[in-house]
């Protein structure tokens, strides 16, 4: 793993290879209201998709499809992500979208399946944690469905949330901190991106000040994931089953969007303990866990550093 380049290293790579373009920084400027339009401008396609099929507020209290067009939100919103970045990166970086970190090195599948495993056992630690202090009540949830209805659910919500996962990866650990990266390095890259990470939550549903801590927090965690392999093949799998098992396994609120899991998870104790409305990823259950893992990451990561030189 290369080192990241001492500040007057990195201004003179800059701007031999910037030259006549805007500067990393800016880019990134220009990209967040892109990214809010991009978004916007989906959102609006697909309320008039729902227009079409019939009056929206039947659709909503139609309890059959609050699953699958909370889903289909999502996707949209995935979609959206993908298409700015690649926009981006191709009228401005004038750089491929796998450069990113989406080589397809021989290694991406095990990244992948690593990061993966790592999201279903933080999460895992979350919900055992959160169950053994009383925090939830968990009961019977979809899993008392039909194995037809299970399967398909979870195989909807698999992809939904690799899209996900994908989409918000590319923004935040690959357009967002890697070009920030390129002017102020990777700490002052890494912390900043992160930041912008969990403000992008405050509009989420039970979103507040303690929420926005926790998603910064899961945000340091990934980046510190992305700088053990430079590339987004592990944080992808990591946001992956991190969402995953949040909710459609354990039945927790992900991101303070309310959903059916496996299981039902019940809030009974107090909201620090909890998350309240928003999840899990609002209380000090899973902060601990993130920061733990985040330290675990960036020590494998320099060990890692110091073999390859």
């Amino acid at each position: 793993m290369s080192q990241d380049p001492t500040p007057s290293t990195r201004h003179s790579a800059l701007s031999a290879r910037d030259r006549g373009r805007l500067r990393p920084t800016l880019r990134v400027v220009a990209f967040v209201p892109a990214l809010v339009v991009a978004n916007v401008a989906a959102g609006g396609l697909l309320l008039a998709l729902v227009l079409v099929l019939g009056s929206p507020l039947a659709l909503l209290q139609d309890p059959s499809l609050a699953f699958p067009l909370g889903m289909l939100v999502i996707v949209v919103g995935a979609v959206a992500e993908v298409g700015t970045v690649y926009a981006f990166r191709h009228l401005l970086d004038r750089a491929s979208l796998a450069s990113l970190g989406l080589q397809p090195a021989r290694s991406w599948p095990r990244e992948l399946l690593m990061g993966f495993l790592l999201g279903a056992a933080l999460m895992s630690a979350v919900f055992a944690i959160e169950v053994l202090a009383g925090g939830y009540a968990i009961g019977p949830g979809r899993a008392a469905a039909g194995p037809g209805t299970v399967v398909a659910i979870l195989g909807q919500a698999l992809l939904t949330f690799l899209l996900v996962g994908l989409g918000e990866e590319l923004v935040a650990r690959g357009y967002v901190l890697q070009n920030l990266a390129l002017e102020w390095g990777l700490p002052i890259a890494v912390v900043a991106s992160s930041v912008l990470f969990g403000a992008a939550h405050l509009a989420n549903p039970g979103a507040n000040l303690v929420s926005t801590l926790g998603v910064t927090v899961a945000g340091l965690l990934l980046a510190a994931s992305y700088l053990a392999t430079r590339r987004l093949w592990m944080p992808i799998g990591l946001h992956w089953a991190w969402n995953f098992f949040q909710g459609p396994i354990y039945g927790f609120a992900v991101s303070g969007l309310a959903g059916q899991g496996l299981l039902e998870a019940r809030a009974q104790g107090p909201e620090w303990l909890t998350g309240g409305a928003f999840g899990p990823e609002a209380s000090v259950v899973a902060i601990t866990v993130e920061l733990v893992a985040t330290a675990g990451l960036l020590a494998w990561a320099a060990q890692r550093a110091r073999r390859t030189g």
